[in-house]
């Protein structure tokens, strides 16, 4: 699918390597960047949030995205990443763990109009701690939250004035 490809190539190529070990909080939960000598060369939150508006642009469902708040906007889009991890707590099924928060806001009529306000999660089970065990694992999880978020975007809007 052509959306894998697109969030798996995002996520490698953007991560120098990820985090597999070291850097667990006290619960078990392997941190996006807390390991020095395997970082990512730029925050996930930016990573997600590329791969959601490039996502969004490759559905053809909608007139434009853009990036950041244009004057005349008509629709508002904003999320919150709030977990991208591998959670290790149970060594016999580990996963990758996406969770973010979506916002869309209608602003057709002057003063924003919260219209969805959903979280979003999804996690894939990890084979081993492999890098590229991981970035498959996150890219898996983030095609399903991103396809969910599509959806969603697509039933929130009213069909006129689309």
């Amino acid at each position: 699918c052509l959306g894998d490809r697109l969030l798996h190539a995002v996520l490698a190529e953007a991560a120098q390597a990820l985090v597999v070990g070291g850097g667990e909080d006290r619960e078990g939960l392997a941190l996006a960047g807390a390991d020095q000598l395997h970082a990512f060369a730029a925050p996930p939150g930016a990573l997600v949030r590329d791969a959601l508006i490039e996502w969004l642009r490759a559905s053809n469902r909608f007139a434009a995205v853009v990036r950041g708040t244009k004057a005349g906007t008509a629709w508002i889009l904003e999320s919150d990443l709030e977990r991208f991890d591998a959670d290790l707590r149970d060594p016999a099924a580990p996963q990758a763990v996406i969770a973010m928060q979506v916002r869309l806001l209608d602003a057709r009529k002057g003063s924003p109009t919260l219209v969805l306000d959903r979280r979003y999660t999804a996690s894939e089970a990890l084979a081993d701690r492999d890098p590229a065990t991981l970035v498959a694992a996150w890219s898996r999880a983030l095609a399903s939250v991103l396809a969910e978020i599509e959806g969603d975007l697509t039933r929130a809007r009213p069909t006129q004035n689309r």
